[in-house]
């Protein structure tokens, strides 16, 4: 993430600002709303080569002149990075020593707590090694990134980690007399060689890797090299020609790259030789001039790095404590739109009140030294905080012993203790709806034999538990496609993957005519962007599922929305009750999501039409004492469910003898004997 600043001795150029705006906004547009500005990713591929053009310039035309100083770099480096990182660093580090509540760290006697993964993140962004943490922890497209406020400083880190390291190379290339352009043109070569082996081997690698990232910050710095060797400036045709093809390159990436590709790879070279080519055009090319550098782009472009800083740990707050408040998609677009608008004045406020006045202050050694030390310290106290503070409340070894029993409840997260045996689960957002027809999700086992088709997403991947148990010894073909990351054959939304699903779903059910379809999903989370993006959700799904009958499905079982608690069951029973000292009640609505049992209470009024049935988990689980927290006195293997809302398997099991067996009965005729 490069610095919006004029560097010294160095003519300023708008256009490049202008450039950066594209760059921030497509950022911002893809953390908004992934589903429509699905490139919008590409935005730091940008960043990258502005930041290897403007510093490699800057540092050749030192060593060029016989004045480069590793101390006044590093000294400038420090005063137009540092001040707004440490801002957000401290303010994302206050903001979760104030929210986190410790009782939580209590139940994290096994896995790590938020406050934990915060100080470490915090520590690692003030240490300039966010991506290597990143690298190991979390792939940037999952849906788990979200829940790190820190994740967008791997960028800052890269071009950290190139400030560090290119100064020292070129200056001694410098001292054999080695020409610049030959050594960025090998680091490139080697680099984006690297690039495509490890995009293929390993993808989280090549996503966070210096190495693997190296040769986009390279092309800029190609670009420098070459630029000082030339005194005539381009014509206005190449120029425009130049500019006009650069533009399409990072049009194009915006709009036909997507996570589902293998990135970096050779994918990146859109944006990044699209980047190449408008830097290069010169300020006065056609779009460069009437473009790029349009007032309002430009002042984007001004505020585009405190802006970056900014925009992603307040959308993670808004994430985690303004959304789960609205249950309106008009509000949600609203909620976050304020957000983003908050996000530029904070933006303006940090350049105007923060960044100037440091940049320019006089003694720029004094403060240079200070911003140091203040960093030094912030990764210091954020790193050995979590140590200081006591975890846990003091609790009597026998509360301990129950929390620890919650913990265990937590490892039915692997796989096969959420979702079965079976893997017709697509838990990774990258894999595709060929994941279903290589693990035999679709077989037709017992031809001629009634068949049940389970879709919807990983609540319904938890139901496969029971679904199974009840057909295994039955000849029933059981067909399943469960999906994390979209409800199949209901999604709407721009994700090529889901709508490969959805294809897929309908093409199933067409050809085999199945003689029920039951759905389950987390309705109140489906109704909601970027899953569904209109005003009323229900019309949408009850339009779905009509084409669904359409298609060939003789019944459809409609299983409604299981109560959610917040943030988890397990968590909240430590909280309010064993934290202090009292019994693990049957039921409770304490943490209960309301907003999950007012969409079961919409669903369950509708008029649905013919063969088409809603199944009521809260009616099963709910009553005026309150949602059923366990089905039984062992802790372990008897609680409903492991986090907010997916059934472990006795949870499941309940439910399945509770009402999705009574449901069937009577639908499968002989295939039930």
């Amino acid at each position: 993430m490069t610095t919006n600043t004029r560097l010294e001795n160095q003519a300023y150029r708008s256009d490049i600002d202008g450039l950066r705006a594209v760059a921030i906004l497509s950022v911002i547009g893809y953390h908004v709303s992934p589903d429509r500005i699905m490139g919008g990713f590409i935005g730091v591929d940008i960043f990258f080569v502005i930041s290897g053009y403007l510093i490699s310039s800057n540092i050749i035309r030192g060593l060029e002149a016989g004045n480069f100083s590793f101390l006044d770099f590093y000294q400038r480096r420090i005063k137009r990075i540092f001040p707004a990182l440490l801002l957000v660093l401290v303010f994302s580090y206050l903001l979760g020593l104030a929210v986190f509540d410790r009782v939580e760290d209590t139940f994290n006697l096994v896995t790590e707590s938020p406050f934990v993964q915060l100080s470490r993140q915090v520590t690692a962004g003030a240490a300039f090694f966010s991506n290597f943490i990143y690298w190991r922890e979390t792939n940037y497209f999952d849906e788990t990134a979200s829940t790190q406020p820190l994740l967008h400083l791997w960028s800052l880190a890269i071009e950290e980690q190139f400030y560090v390291v290119w100064p020292v190379l070129l200056y001694l290339w410098s001292r054999f007399r080695g020409n610049y352009l030959v050594l960025a043109v090998l680091i490139a070569l080697a680099s984006f060689l690297f690039n495509i082996h490890t995009v293929q081997t390993d993808p989280t690698a090549a996503f966070y890797s210096p190495l693997s990232r190296s040769w986009e910050l390279m092309l800029g710095a190609i670009l420098a090299c070459t630029s000082q060797f030339h005194t005539r400036e381009n014509s206005v045709t190449a120029g425009n020609s130049q500019s006009t093809v650069g533009l399409l390159l990072v049009i194009w990436g915006l709009i036909t790259i997507s996570k589902e590709n293998a990135f970096p790879g050779w994918v990146a070279l859109l944006p990044t030789l699209g980047s190449y080519l408008l830097i290069s055009a010169g300020p006065k090319a056609f779009f460069n001039k009437y473009f790029l550098e349009n007032r309002v782009l430009v002042w984007f472009g001004l505020i585009s790095y405190p802006l970056y800083l900014w925009h992603w740990p307040a959308l993670h707050v808004y994430e985690i404590h303004i959304a789960p408040l609205i249950t309106t998609p008009a509000g949600l677009r609203l909620a976050k739109l304020a957000v983003i608008i908050a996000c530029v004045g904070l933006s303006w406020l940090t350049l105007v009140l923060v960044e100037k006045p440091i940049r320019h202050h006089a003694r720029g050694r004094q403060f240079s030294a200070a911003l140091l030390g203040a960093m030094v310290v912030v990764g210091t106290v954020s790193g050995i905080t979590p140590e200081l503070i006591p975890p846990a409340p003091n609790l009597p070894t026998a509360q301990l012993e129950i929390i620890s029993k919650l913990v265990k409840v937590t490892e039915f997260k692997d796989l096969n203790g959420m979702y079965g045996d079976e893997p017709c689960f697509r838990h990774k957002e990258m894999q595709t709806a060929q994941l279903f027809i290589e693990n035999n999700c679709l077989d037709m086992k017992f031809p001629g034999r009634p068949t049940v088709f389970l879709f919807g997403d990983s609540h319904s991947a938890s139901l496969s538990l029971g679904l199974r148990a009840l057909f295994k010894n039955k000849p029933v073909n059981f067909l399943q496609v469960s999906s994390g990351w979209c409800v199949p054959g209901l999604y709407d939304g721009n994700n090529a993957i889901c709508r490969n699903m959805n294809e897929l779903v309908l093409d199933t059910i067409s050809k085999v005519k199945p003689e029920i379809v039951i759905l389950n999903a987390f309705w109140a989370k489906a109704a909601l962007p970027p899953f569904y993006s209109g005003d009323d959700y229900l019309p949408f799904l009850i339009q779905k599922l009509v084409e669904i009958k359409r298609a060939g499905a003789a019944h459809i079982l409609v299983v409604g929305q299981i109560p959610i608690w917040q943030p988890s069951l397990p968590i909240r029973l430590s909280q309010t009750y064993v934290k202090n000292g009292k019994p693990i009640p049957l039921r409770t609505r304490d943490g209960v999501w309301a907003e999950s049992l007012e969409m079961d209470s919409r669903m369950k009024n509708i008029v649905w039409p013919t063969n088409i049935a809603y199944i009521s988990l809260k009616d099963l689980l709910c009553n005026e004492d309150g949602c059923l927290t366990m089905i039984g006195p062992t802790i372990e293997r008897d609680l409903i469910v492991w986090d907010n809302g997916h059934l472990t398997p006795a949870g499941v099991a309940y439910v399945t003898k509770g009402v999705i067996e009574p449901a069937l009965t009577g639908l499968l005729g002989d295939g039930r004997q």
